[in-house]
This record gives C-alpha cells, sequence and structure tokens, in this order.
C-alpha cells in the first residue's frame, strides 16, 4: 500500500475501510525511531494491521516485543505467531510444548 503498485496510487485520497484512526496512527508512529512502544494491550492491533498493510518493520518490532517483553501466555503467542507468519516467535513457542499435555493444552 505505501510503496507503489497498488491501484489506488494515483489518488489523493484513499478511503482505509475497517480500521480505527487511533490504531492506524499509531502504526505509522512506530515507524518513527522514538514513536510510540509495543505493549501488551496494542500489540495484537499493531501486529494485525502492520500485517494488513505490510509494514515490515513494525511487524520485527512487534515480534521483538513479543520474544522479549510479552507477558501474554504462550497460547496467545502461538495463535499470533501462527496468524501473522511470525516466524521467530512461533519456533520459540513452540519449543515451550515439550510434552502431550501441553500439546492437549492447545485445545482449549
Amino acid at each position: 500500500l505505501f510503496f507503489g503498485g497498488f491501484k489506488e496510487e494515483n489518488q489523493d485520497e484513499i478511503e482505509i475501510k475497517e480500521v480505527e484512526y487511533e490504531d492506524f496512527v499509531l502504526v505509522l508512529e512506530m515507524l518513527y525511531a522514538h514513536g510510540p512502544e509495543v505493549t501488551d494491550r496494542n500489540v495484537e492491533t499493531v501486529v494485525r494491521l502492520a500485517d494488513r498493510f505490510g509494514i515490515q518493520a513494525v511487524k520485527d518490532k512487534a515480534e521483538k516485543f513479543l520474544l522479549d517483553s510479552s507477558i501474554l501466555n504462550k497460547h496467545t503467542k502461538l495463535r499470533l505467531s501462527d496468524q501473522y507468519n511470525l516466524m521467530f516467535l512461533q519456533e520459540s513457542m513452540l519449543l515451550q510444548y515439550k510434552t502431550l499435555a501441553d500439546l492437549h493444552d492447545l485445545k482449549q
């Protein structure tokens, strides 16, 4: 969307549907070095929008947060890693499932 090759590239304005203004601004501001931080509260929104709009730098930032700082449970992290193709996170989470009982927990 931001780097050319899209049908709306010659339009002055593009309507972005199904995205809250504040969430979109948050993700764009994360492109800056001193922009807002990824938190447990906003990480799902951040990674969803970064993935949707192809903003890899922000997606990487969210993945790093999930790997290093997040206190979200491992099931949520595994779901996000699968849903948004966060391969480093997925590998890290899968290594935490060591027994058959751990895998049964995923069903719940």
